[in-house]
């Protein structure tokens, strides 16, 4: 019988070029190391014993033979030097049209109907449900917005007025919006009325700030997205929001279809990526902390899509399941937010939107701002459309804050005061904090 391993632990080589990047003292992220003697920095380490690996942190991989790890190794050990082990993980935009579902998939009637319906309203439902109707008092004026995303269409009559702030991360010196996600997502969060159609959650925003980390053609990785959040907080955001993460299932299969890696095999280094990953962005977390501890600063509140990856509704031949959020809208400081859809006259979750998040908005059938249309809108759905009501509601609450008589501003206080308006009467019957989180939060306006 081939011989199996408990452990299936990897090497983090370039540990201290991170840790530089992110100006955090050396140890804060802790690598798996392996007893073994005679294997090659970086390389794929199995051992019987391992230490300086919490309990909790290990895993069985009774079914993995020596076979699959040398397999795996040998496809490890061609990764370059200066690329991060186990930091290569593919993100891609959360980003849920109806026609990228499969005509079998019970999701996309679903889609279909609420894009339908949302498309010949005048109004937008979630900025009525979310009671976030135009203020003068709670417009979001005091705060600056930042995404990371597709890009921006800084041209579009939504961010008509606005300070406009736009940087280009993927390599083509071209941060304008490649997909129409971002342009999309941006306009929820603080776009201009368009012929009398309010379009953003906070209009008043004066200050648009849009990091472009998507485009066709090139590979986003999580040091990406990672030096794109620095960016954004250099540029003093007060509100982030990241309508993207990580594709686990789609690079699965990319594991064992292109390099042939047993499913055992896959699942483990897919596993790994993923833990590393938490902790990177963990990692960024605990910067944010700190800034904020700086009398000096105020901080930031992070907002991320909970993503697309569950399939609530059964379809012939497979079981409907729900997965939690992926990263990095798992990270510590991230505000995870899920889709909500219309129900008769309720609100549930969207078919596609993973679980264990910690507010729910509106996501499915949302009209906002078309790219390269001028004044033209789009009706998309997701729960990228989800995370920039969050993120909209954040910059209202940054107001409230301001406005308030509380004598230092946070980001933490602003957090609290967005998940203490959240609640759960509009929910169908049988909400479950696994599936709403907090629940559904309100805008000031709405509690004043």
């Amino acid at each position: 019988m081939a011989e199996t391993f408990k452990y299936f632990v990897v090497k983090d080589a370039n540990q201290e070029q991170r840790l530089k990047a992110l100006g955090l003292p050396s140890g804060t992220i802790r690598g798996f190391e392996a007893t073994r003697s005679g294997v090659p920095m970086g390389s794929t380490r199995t051992a019987a014993k391992v230490t300086a690996i919490p309990p909790e942190l290990t895993f069985s991989t009774q079914k993995l033979t020596a076979d699959d790890l040398e397999r795996f190794s040998n496809e490890q050990a061609k990764q370059p030097d200066t690329a991060a082990q186990g930091i290569c993980l593919p993100v891609v935009p959360v980003f849920f049209d109806a026609t990228e579902a499969e005509s079998n998939d019970p999701v996309w009637n679903e889609i279909i109907k609420d894009e339908t319906a949302a498309s010949a309203e005048h109004d937008n439902w979630g900025i009525r449900e979310l009671r976030a109707m135009e203020s003068d008092v709670y417009s979001g004026s005091s705060a600056s917005v930042a995404i990371i995303d597709s890009g921006m269409d800084k041209g579009h009559a939504a961010f008509l007025g606005a300070k406009v702030i736009l940087e280009d991360f993927t390599g083509l010196s071209d941060p304008t919006d490649s997909s129409g996600h971002g342009t999309h997502c941006l306009a929820t969060i603080a776009g201009r009325s368009l012929d009398g159609r309010q379009i953003g959650i906070a209009p008043g925003v004066k200050t648009l700030i849009s990091a472009r980390v998507f485009a066709k053609g090139v590979q986003t990785d999580a040091d990406t997205i990672l030096s794109a959040l620095n960016w954004c907080v250099e540029q003093q955001a007060d509100v982030i929001s990241m309508s993207l993460g990580f594709d686990l299932v789609n690079f699965m299969t990319q594991l064992e279809d292109v390099l042939d890696m047993s499913r055992e095999a896959a699942f483990a280094r897919c596993l790994l990526d993923f833990q590393n990953n938490i902790r990177l962005f963990d990692a960024f977390s605990t910067r944010l902390a700190a800034e904020e501890a700086n009398p000096n600063k105020h901080g930031t509140v992070v907002v991320a899509a909970a993503g697309n990856g569950s399939r609530r509704l059964s379809a012939e031949g497979r079981r409907s399941y729900a997965i939690p959020v992926t990263p990095p809208a798992s990270a510590l400081e991230s505000i995870a937010v899920g889709a909500l859809r219309r129900v008769d006259d309720r609100l549930g979750v969207a078919g596609y939107s993973n679980a264990m998040v910690d507010l729910v908005a509106p996501g499915s059938g949302i009209v906002s701002a078309q790219s390269g249309s001028g004044t033209g809108v789009a009706t998309m759905s997701g729960t990228s459309m989800a995370c920039p009501h969050v993120a909209g509601l954040a910059a209202l609450w940054w107001d409230a804050v301001r406005l308030g008589p509380t004598r230092k501003k946070t980001a933490e206080l602003v957090k609290a005061r967005m998940l203490g308006s959240a609640l759960y009467d509009r929910f169908v019957s049988g909400a479950t904090e696994a599936d709403y989180g907090y629940g559904m939060p309100r805008a000031p306006q709405a509690l004043a």
